[in-house]
């Protein structure tokens, strides 16, 4: 029962981590402009210049909002990895031990039943016993080495099982490290667009300063 219970838990695992290798693309892009050309086109018309200003402003600030959700939503796919990659580490981990321990158990059945078979041998040989008694000590041995036997069979076939699961989960492996890498890189990506962001803001902040002095010099 314990075996069938890791059995679902894992084939559920490997179901959910298969759909779950992919992170959201970076879909976040600096607001583009060019200064010389902002001062060349409205600098005849600082009002008409400060609106355009104030216009490009409103365009940093949903930027800003795009990079805090993608910054949670990075945040949430690390923690998803975080989870996927102990769970792995760990399904692993219980396989191999289960498979240790149905060897060790299957090696004890085998060693068993070795003994029975010698000592089938000498009960044939043996001309201390009567042949009635001989012949009910033989069968005896022979239905326990057949109980035995299914036995042996029974955990070559849960050994078979867990060993395919095992193969499964670890095919998963390089899926799980790609989301990793994917997640590093985006991390990489979104670092050089804030930094990109916060030049540009700061420059179109200031330059709304300076707009506004100035016009107010000149009222």
């Amino acid at each position: 029962m314990k075996n069938k219970i890791i059995s679902l838990v894992l084939v559920l695992f490997s179901i959910g981590i298969s759909q779950a290798q992919t992170i959201t693309p970076l879909n976040v892009t600096p607001t583009h402009f060019e200064m010389d050309s902002l001062r060349s086109n409205y600098g005849e018309s600082l009002n008409t210049y400060l609106s355009e200003l104030q216009r490009i402003q409103l365009f940093q600030t949903d930027v800003s909002n795009q990079i805090k959700e993608t910054e949670k939503q990075l945040t949430e796919e690390e923690e998803l990895h975080k989870s996927i990659s102990g769970f792995y580490k760990q399904s692993i981990k219980t396989l191999e031990e289960l498979l240790r321990s149905n060897e060790q158990e299957l090696k004890k059945l085998q060693d068993v039943i070795a003994y029975v078979e010698k000592h089938q041998k000498e009960i044939y040989k043996s001309t201390r016993l009567n042949t009635t008694t001989r012949n009910l000590y033989i069968d005896t041995l022979m239905v326990n080495k057949r109980d035995l036997e299914d036995m042996v069979r029974t955990i070559e076939k849960q050994i078979e099982v867990i060993t395919a699961q095992k193969i499964r989960i670890e095919a998963l492996g390089p899926g799980i490290n790609t989301l990793e890498l994917d997640i590093k890189n985006k991390q990489i990506d979104l670092n050089q667009v804030k930094e990109i962001h916060k030049i540009r803001t700061d420059t179109i902040k200031n330059e709304i300063k300076n707009v506004k002095k100035t016009i107010k010099q000149q009222r």
